[in-house]
Formats: C-alpha cells, sequence, structure tokens
C-alpha cells in the first residue's frame, strides 16, 4: 500500500496506514462493491486559500471524516457523529468534559476555529447525525515535545503530485476567501520531521495512510506520535491501534514496513505499534532488516542518458512546479530521438516529431526517477537552432524555452505555421536571431514561437519569468543597433533603461507577455567593450530583474550613480581585461539600479546567478584566472575566510555572494583543484539554503570530494574518470564551508550545464552532455535509457541533497589504528575528545549523582546540564550541576575508560552484549576531536548530536 519515495536508497518505508470509521449498518450488495472502489479512490489534499481557519494548510475529505493538515504539520480529524433518529433528545450523548467546535469542511460552512483536542459540542439538528468527534496527531520527541514544521527540512507542509482537478471557492461576500482553480494533490509531503525519516500523507476513500520513509543508518525508534481526543486507546488482537471514541471506536489499521530495491523488489520487514496508553502515545517496534545493502553505497539515485545516433547537447534544465516532472532542453544533430512519438518511447506524439536538418533545438520531460522519458520534441526549420534556456511558467505550466536560429522557417511564428496567434515578432531578421518558443506541459503542442532580433547577430541565453505578472524575460548579446523595442519608436512601452547600443556586443534583457504576442520592452546593457549577458533571474520579493555575465567595458551602466546607479556597486571599476557582471534592474527595465564588476587581475567570467530564497542575496558563479578575487579572505573584503580562500590552478571556479541592492560582497570563495575548473550552473536549497554549484573539471583532486579534502564525507563519485568530468559541489550559504563536492562521467569527456532542485523532495538533478560510450556514465543502469545513443549525448543525473556517499556499516576505531574498537584506547579518546580534555586522565571533578546513567537519554541529560555540551535534544535541568564528572556506572568511584567510557558507547549508540561493537575501519589518521568524532557518529552510526 505504501510506496518507497527514494527507491535506489533502500530506506525503510514504514506504512501507518488508515484511519477509518467503522461503519454503523450493512449496506446494499450492490452499493457495497460501489463503496469498496471509491474506499481505495485517491481523495485531494485541497491548499487552504481562505475558505478554512488560517491555521489549516490543507484538508482532505474521506467519507470516513475530514483530515486538516496544519501548517505545524499537525492532523486534526473531525470525524462525523453517530446517527440517530430526526428530533431525538442528544443532551445524552454528550457527557464529555471539554466542549469545542466542529471543524466544518463544507463550502460556506462557519470554519472560523480549528477544534480543540476534544469532541465537539455541535448540537444536534434536524439530521440523521449526532455530534462529531476531533482526534488529532502530532508528532513528538522522545520527551513528548512536538516535532514543529520549523525543525522540518521543508519548514511547511507541501502539496506532492499534483491531481488534475482544480477546486473554486466562493465564501459569502468576503472576497479574501474567494478562490479560483486551487490545485489539488496526491500527497502532502512533510519532509524530514525527524533526522532521516520523511513524512508523507495519503488520503483514499475511507483511509488516510501516513507513510514514514527512514533513510539508511536513520533510527525508525524516532517516530513518536501524540494522539489526542481518545477516552482510550489500545492495540487489537490485529494489531490495530484502536482509539476510543465517545461515538464509538476509530481504528488505526496495522502497518506494514518493507525494503524496496532499484528493481522494485519488496522485502517486508515484521512491523507492529508499540503503545505508551497512559501518554496516549505510539511508535513502532520493527524486526531485524538489512541497515546495509550494497545498493545503498551510493546516492547517486539515478542518471540518464538522452540522445539517439547523432550529437546531442543538453544546455538547460527545469522541474515542474506542478507534477515534478524533469524538463531536459538542448540541441541535436539526432534524427531519431528518443520519445518523439510512442514508437520511439512517447506517452504521445511530440509537437513535432520530424528533425528539420542540420541542427535542431529539441526539449524532452522525463518522471521524477528519471525512469521513464515521457516525450520529446524537436523544434526547428531549416537552419541552425540551438536552446540554450529553459523556464517553465508558475502559473500555466507552460514550457518555455530560448536560444538562437538562422532558420527562416521557424515554427509558430505565425498562425500558418501552427501557433495560437502571431508571434510578437514573426520574421527574422538578418544573421542569427534570439527566438523563444512556448509549449504545453506535455510536449505535445508548440502554441507560439517569436523571434527577437535586429540587423546584426542576436543570441537568447536566458530566460525567467515574472512570478507576480507572469510576464517572460529573456536575456543575451547582440551586435544589432536596431534591437526592437528598445524605445517608444521601436515598440516598447518606454525607453529602455539604455536605448542605444554602444560598440560591440552589447548584453539585452526584453519583456514580452505570457503568450508571446507582443514584445513589451527591451533595453542593452553595455559599454565601449563586449559585454555579453548568459544569466537572469528573478528577485522574488522586489521583482527586480538580475542579469550576468562578463563585460570588457569600463564605465559599465549603473556602477555609480554618475553613470545612473542608485548607489556605487560593490566593485565599482574593472579590474581585468573581462571581467565579471551582474545588472540590477526595474520591472519594466527602464532603470538599471545598479551594476557591480566581480574580478582580479585576470578577470573572470559569470555564468549563472541565482536568488537566496531565505536571505534574497544575490550569487553568481563562473571562473575566473585571477588569483586576486576580492572578498575570498577578511582581509580582502571578505566577512570571513571562504571555503578556498586562494586559487588551485590558472583557471578556476568561483561562487560570489552580493546583497541584493548589489551595493555590497560579504563573501566569495574559489573552487578548484591543480586542474581547469569551471561552473556552468548555480542552484540554492529552498529548505537549507545551502548553495550548489555544477560545471566541469580536469582536476582530480577537487575539494571537497572527500573527508581528508574538506568534504563531510565521500562525495557519491570521489574518483575522478579522467579527462573532463562533471561535478557538482555543495556550500553552506556564507561560503566558508565546503559541505560535499562530487564527480560524474563516464571514460569520456563530461561536463555539466544545467543544476536544479526538486521543491518536494529536495533531491539534487544536473545535466549536461557526455561522450561516456566505452565505459558508461555514472548510474545510468535503470535510467529512461541505459545506453549511449551514439556520439556525444545529454544525460540527466539525479543525486541526494546530500552529494555524499553513504559509509559502510558503523565502526567505532577512533585511534585509527586498525583494530577492533576497545574501551581502553577508544573509548578513552572518545570521553576526552567531547570535552576538549587533556593529559592522562578522563577527567576530574566532584561526583554528581550516584544513579547509574546506563541509557544514552539519561546520560545526554546528564552531560547536557552538568558537563556544558549540547546534545540534541537539549532538556532544561531543575537544577544548576556542580563541576563535570563522567561516573556513568555510578560506582562513585574516578570515571575509567573501560566502565564509564564502554558504557558511554554503548549508551549511545544502543549496542547491547559485550563487544562495544563492530565494524570496518573508516577514515585515518585517528579521530580525536569531538567534531570528527561527531561528524563521523552522525553520518554513519545515526546519531544526531549537533554541533
Amino acid at each position: 500500500m505504501a510506496r518507497i519515495t527514494r527507491p535506489a536508497l533502500l530506506g525503510l518505508c514504514l506504512a501507518a496506514t488508515a484511519i477509518a470509521a467503522h461503519a454503523s449498518a450493512p449496506d446494499p450488495a450492490t452499493l457495497a462493491k460501489v463503496q469498496q472502489k471509491l474506499a481505495t479512490m485517491s481523495v485531494p489534499f485541497v491548499p487552504n486559500a481562505g475558505q478554512w481557519d488560517s491555521r489549516a494548510a490543507f484538508a482532505a475529505q474521506t467519507f470516513a471524516g475530514t483530515l486538516f493538515v496544519t501548517k505545524q504539520g499537525e492532523l486534526v480529524y473531525s470525524l462525523p457523529g453517530k446517527p440517530i433518529d430526526v428530533g431525538a433528545d442528544s443532551a445524552a450523548l454528550d457527557n464529555r468534559a471539554t466542549p469545542s467546535r466542529r471543524l466544518q469542511p463544507t463550502v460556506g460552512a462557519d470554519s472560523a476555529a480549528l477544534p480543540a483536542r476534544e469532541p465537539s459540542d455541535a448540537k444536534s439538528s434536524p439530521t440523521s447525525r449526532g455530534p462529531g468527534w476531533v482526534l488529532s496527531e502530532t508528532l513528538v520527541d522522545a520527551k513528548g515535545q512536538p516535532r514543529s514544521m520549523s525543525q522540518s527540512t521543508l519548514k511547511a507542509p507541501a502539496g506532492y503530485r499534483p491531481m488534475e482537478g482544480k477546486v473554486s471557492y466562493a465564501i459569502g461576500s468576503d472576497t479574501s476567501k474567494h478562490a479560483d482553480n486551487v490545485n489539488t494533490y496526491e500527497r502532502v509531503n512533510l519532509g524530514d520531521m525527524y533526522p532521516g525519516v520523511n513524512v508523507q500523507l495519503r488520503a483514499t476513500g475511507n483511509n488516510v495512510e501516513k507513510i514514514f520513509t527512514v533513510a539508511p543508518k536513520h533510527d525508525p525508534k524516532q517516530i513518536s506520535i501524540a494522539l489526542r481526543g481518545a477516552e482510550k486507546l489500545e492495540i487489537s488482537s490485529q494489531g490495530e491501534l484502536i482509539a476510543h471514541t465517545g461515538n464509538g471506536p476509530v481504528a488505526f489499521t496495522a502497518p506494514i514496513a518493507f525494503q524496496e530495491t532499484a528493481s522494485g523488489e519488496r522485502t517486508p520487514v515484521t512491523v507492529n505499534y508499540a503503545l505508551d496508553a497512559d501518554r496516549q502515545r505510539y511508535g513502532f517496534t520493527l524486526g531485524s532488516y538489512d541497515r546495509s545493502q550494497p545498493l545503498i553505497i551510493d546516492p547517486l539515485l539515478q542518471s540518464t542518458y538522452m540522445g539517439g545516433t547523432g550529437s546531442d547537447y543538453a544546455t538547460s534544465l527545469a522541474i515542474h512546479p506542478g507534477n515534478g516532472e524533469i524538463y531536459l532542453a538542448g540541441y541535436t544533430t539526432s534524427t531519431d530521438l528518443p520519445g518523439l512519438d510512442a514508437l520511439s518511447g512517447g506517452v504521445a506524439t511530440g509537437a513535432q516529431n520530424t528533425h528539420s536538418g542540420g541542427a535542431d533545438a529539441f526539449v524532452t520531460r522525463f518522471n521524477a526517477s528519471l525512469t521513464q522519458r515521457l516525450q520529446s520534441s524537436y523544434l526547428g526549420g531549416v537552419g541552425v537552432d540551438i536552446a540554450y534556456a529553459l523556464a517553465i511558467h508558475p502559473a500555466s505550466g507552460d514550457v518555455y524555452i530560448v536560444g538562437v536560429t538562422d532558420s527562416v522557417d521557424l515554427p509558430s511564428v505565425v498562425i500558418d505555421s501552427g501557433a495560437i496567434a502571431t508571434g510578437a515578432q514573426s520574421v527574422k531578421s538578418l544573421g542569427y536571431d534570439a527566438f523563444i518558443t512556448r509549449f504545453n506541459a506535455a510536449l505535445t503542442q508548440r502554441l507560439q514561437s517569436s523571434f527577437l532580433g535586429g540587423s546584426g547577430r542576436d543570441f537568447g541565453q536566458g530566460v525567467a519569468i515574472h512570478p507576480s505578472s507572469g510576464d517572460v524575460y529573456i536575456t543575451g548579446f547582440t551586435s544589432s543597433s536596431d534591437l526592437p523595442s528598445t524605445t517608444t519608436a521601436t515598440g516598447g512601452l518606454t525607453d529602455g533603461a539604455q536605448s542605444v547600443k554602444s560598440s560591440g556586443d552589447d548584453a539585452f534583457v526584453t519583456r514580452f507577455n505570457d503568450r508571446l504576442t507582443e514584445r513589451l520592452q527591451s533595453t542593452y546593457i553595455g559599454g565601449l567593450g563586449t559585454d555579453r549577458a548568459s544569466a537572469i533571474t528573478i528577485h522574488p520579493v522586489s521583482g527586480e530583474i538580475y542579469i550576468a555575465g562578463f563585460t570588457g567595458s569600463t564605465g559599465l551602466p549603473g556602477t555609480t550613480p554618475a553613470n545612473g546607479g542608485v548607489s556605487t556597486g560593490a566593485q565599482s571599476v574593472k579590474s581585468g581585461t573581462f571581467d565579471a557582471f551582474v545588472s540590477r534592474l526595474s520591472v519594466n527595465l527602464n532603470q538599471c539600479l545598479q551594476t557591480t564588476y566581480f574580478g582580479g587581475t585576470h578577470g573572470a567570467d559569470a555564468t549563472a546567478i541565482a536568488i537566496h530564497p531565505i536571505s534574497g542575496e544575490v550569487y553568481i558563479a563562473g571562473s575566473t584566472g585571477s588569483s586576486d578575487l576580492p572578498s575570498v579572505t577578511v582581509a580582502s573584503g571578505g566577512v570571513g575566510n571562504g571555503a578556498q580562500a586562494s586559487s588551485g590552478s590558472l583557471e578556476d571556479a568561483f561562487v560570489a555572494r552580493f546583497n541584493a541592492t548589489l551595493t555590497q560582497r560579504p563573501q566569495s570563495t574559489y573552487l578548484g583543484g591543480s586542474g581547469y575548473d569551471a561552473v556552468n550552473a548555480l542552484a540554492i536549497h529552498s529548505a537549507s539554503g545551502d548553495v550548489y554549484v555544477a560545471g566541469a573539471t580536469k582536476s582530480t583532486n577537487l575539494p571537497g570530494i572527500t573527508a581528508a579534502s574538506g568534504g563531510v564525507a565521500a562525495g557519491s563519485v570521489s574518483v575522478s574518470f579522467g579527462g573532463y568530468d562533471a561535478f557538482v559541489t555543495r556550500f553552506n550559504s556564507t561560503l566558508t564551508r565546503h559541505g560535499q563536492s562530487t564527480y560524474l562521467g563516464g571514460s569520456g569527456d563530461d561536463n555539466a550545464f544545467a543544476l536544479a532542485i526538486h521543491p518536494g523532495t529536495g533531491e539534487v538533478y544536473v545535466a549536461g552532455n557526455t561522450d561516456a560510450t566505452l565505459t558508461s556514465f555514472s548510474g545510468v543502469s535503470g535510467g529512461a535509457q541505459g545506453s549511449s545513443g551514439g556520439g556525444v549525448d545529454a544525460f540527466v543525473s539525479r543525486i541526494s541533497y546530500d552529494l555524499a556517499v553513504v559509509a559502510p556499516a558503523c565502526g567505532l576505531d577512533v585511534d585509527g589504528n586498525g583494530g577492533a574498537p576497545n574501551a581502553a584506547n577508544d573509548g578513552v579518546i572518545l570521553l576526552r575528545a567531547m570535552f576538549g580534555y587533556s593529559g592522562t586522565a578522563v577527567t576530574d571533578g566532584a561526583l554528581d549523582g550516584a544513579a547509574t546513567r546506563g541509557n544514552w537519554p539519561s546520560i545526554r541529560h546528564y552531560l547536557n546540564n552538568s558537563c556544558g555540551s549540547n546534545f540534541a535534544p537539549v532538556v532544561r535541568p531543575a537544577f544548576v550541576g556542580t563541576a563535570c564528572e563522567l561516573d556513568l556506572d555510578g560506582s562513585g568511584g574516578a570515571p575509567n575508560a573501560v566502565s564509564d567510557g564502554l558504557m558511554l558507547i554503548r549508551a549511545m549508540l544502543g549496542f547491547t552484549g559485550t563487544a562495544v561493537t563492530t565494524g570496518a575501519i573508516i577514515g585515518s589518521p585517528p579521530r580525536n576531536t569531538w567534531a570528527l568524532i561527531r561528524d563521523y557518529l552522525n553520518q554513519n552510526c545515526g546519531t544526531n548530536f549537533a554541533p
């Protein structure tokens, strides 16, 4: 019944399955058959668009009652009352102590407040049911404290797997409670509510299913659920959890658990409810299961080739905000591109299923697991057509690609060539023109195209969609002095921020309506040198437009108030022959509000840009030959020292962080080893705030690949394949620490050009090109296309958010001698390292308490409150501890490693028997600081010690 969400991880999946109200009377046989089908039908979760109490995030209305999911991740069940005779005196039915209002999900009903944790006092009316009842479930920690969404990886409940149906509400005359075409979802994802434990909800006709996916090396014993509103809880002989209410019993069906291989084979795991009836909490007890399957050693969850017998290049990647599917765009010479129709693996026939000649642009759609290629489509005419950028409209779900073409017959620029209307520019100008094309989400219809160009060459390089207006912005570079819509005379709503082109190539930004039938405004950005924009993004709060690229111009517009800037940019003077630049423009493109250079004596080139979803800061990434980049250290203007404060070779990647106004540059960092390194793509995790970059490297010693080179652990692929390899690196949001790096590739050259983070799962998707035809590209087995089509192929890879390989089974060889862990050495190092003690003694100090602290919660409580440590969860003491000592066995003697040390190690990790533990040695030299030991235990042994 439950499905594991990350099949290749072989994590444990618990389905604490249904909640079902008992039926009160038998139905006719014919009705029973219908109800049996309805009972298993998926019931949509509907977001709260103002129709319910503001505390509710989602609701699902089943035949057994209504489930509300609050913004804090609590589950509130509003169950119907028992059938009664019309007009009967129902006062005797309600002798409960604490009445509350019943939550009404029906449109137009009074829903001013969520119910309390007890039954409803809704009065019996001339209907057939008495008062309802409310139950609630809250995820709690070991101390019974609620786990709030602030502790989750998602921070707010999120709809997952959108359904086709939409709903509209118009409650009374209050328009704030009116909502049209609200999306519905098959599931609600609460994220990882405990470390390594993801929680999702699914509703059917009579059931609400809670699905817990436990990642490898994490503990399902963390799961604890407080159930409120029941008069009594008990386990039935069938293993059900029974909640007795004033309206009769409610049954939670017996849980199931299983492990699943990448091929879909399931191994059942024994599981039962673990009930603490006195405290009205329950969890799960499990039988033995495999915590170290071979397939979990690689969190590179899936890769796939994409290509035919020609050459296929991926340039951009996007994730659909509605259905979570993966879209890939680029260009191809293959006449047999897969997925164009049903015969070649598509769900249907693509918008253009025939190659037009030369190089054609393409778009392909995959399922989120990359195991199915759902649809492909070419886009092209008689000339060369290349897609460089891809975006998906957040409202309509339509797919937009941007690039360059010299085809005079580009499809869908006019009605006669398949468009809904005439495009904003339906005739190609001279040479190469930029283009933009809009597809439906299924890629079966090409809705509209438009050229963009003047008498010179015009290249489209980036695209972004405004979150408020839905207008479409594209950027790139042009040599045309007559680019359309830069002035009112040439079709603009106003004069652009820079309405006249300077010399050479200038960057440009153009704004279209979402249908691509109107070109609303254009502007140049450039000086006397060459200026090219590669990337564009839109600030989610201000709505302002940001572009990034490289420039050879001094006095670039907007760098100072003297040349149009609101203020002086973070770097107002160009340093190298070519520097990276970032410009900030108004929504209507008639003001260049601020520009800043970024570079050292040998310049820099920005290829990617992103806005931090939490801080609103602006991040750019690219490559540099400068050994003196600004803000990589405190001495060079950084708030701190960057994750890599010095260059590794003549050409390194870089990442830099600016404030939203571009007047300050808090931090920069290099990224590179001894070979060539360049970043082509950048993305920021919406939950963690971590910064991810992807690109190409020839360095066999890329930083962050292993723990020894600055990573938290070993990367999913920690050895270079030779030649150029694709790579992904994760930084913390301040850019002061490498989180992890990983290579991607095969025997040939590999380059990553695009990067995206899934909004539902948090997994990382990277796309690029590979000529790995002799040795398979990393992780393609089981993918939508498991083998190369020939020549250069595109690839897409899906990686766990941490980028790190799962380590072998837990071992505690803390002293690094390769022998079995022992208390005399490993135990004493562990104790001393945790608290920074030196010398021969473990510690000394006054005895505090004689009770044996033989379990980790007790030890943790003692250490946190007497010894100054900070193991999660923190327990607030009712007393102030005396000087720290570690008499864990309660003997009253001086602490010693053989007994106290052994007890500590075993208690921390839950080991029993005579041995501390067994397992392979992990790492050398010895882990003789608590930071190293803590990180090792958290990553390999399932603990959750706080820094």
